[in-house]
């Protein structure tokens, strides 16, 4: 179930959260996951894939 993946990853984040080297990536294409794993945390940003007007991806940061 989703709600238990996002606390067991909540938890890795809390842990690892002030090692200075700790680097966690995420794919989803679920909107709503991202949303519940940045609320609770002190994640300041998010790096996003999107084509652009060209049809080329690109990656933009976007902060919370």
């Amino acid at each position: 179930n989703i709600m238990s993946f996002i606390e067991a990853l909540s938890q890795i984040i809390n842990v690892r959260d002030k090692q200075e080297s700790f680097q966690l990536l995420i794919i989803t294409h679920d909107q709503d996951f991202l949303q519940s794993i940045t609320r609770n945390h002190s994640i300041g940003h998010y790096y996003q894939v999107q084509r652009n007007s060209d049809g080329f991806s690109e990656i933009r940061k976007k902060n919370l």
